[in-house]
């Protein structure tokens, strides 16, 4: 899934049967993406996360460049991601 169709998916859109089907793939592969990276690249520090975070990672996905957005979701998912929960920096010991 590339970028631009997730953001398309996530859209809100009269209701549909297809607009239904491709809101919850869409949804499904932002689970997956999720799952796979929660606590590395991510982290939501013990807050609940609702579905309604694929809506903001949509809307943050909506102000990249075109060019951005032709590429694989996964990573710009990611991103939004961090900046909602970013993980903690560790200290250097010195």
């Amino acid at each position: 899934m590339t970028g631009e169709q997730f953001v398309r998916d996530m859209r809100p859109l009269p209701d549909s049967d297809l607009a239904s089907i491709r809101r919850e793939r869409a949804m499904g592969y932002m689970d997956g993406v999720m799952d796979g990276t929660v606590g590395l690249l991510w982290c939501p520090a013990g807050q609940h996360v609702g579905h309604e975070l694929s809506y903001l990672a949509a809307e943050q996905m909506e102000t990249l460049p075109a060019d951005q957005l032709k590429k694989g979701a996964a990573p710009l998912i990611v991103a939004a991601l961090a900046k909602i929960y970013p993980c903690p920096t560790k200290e250097r010991m010195s």
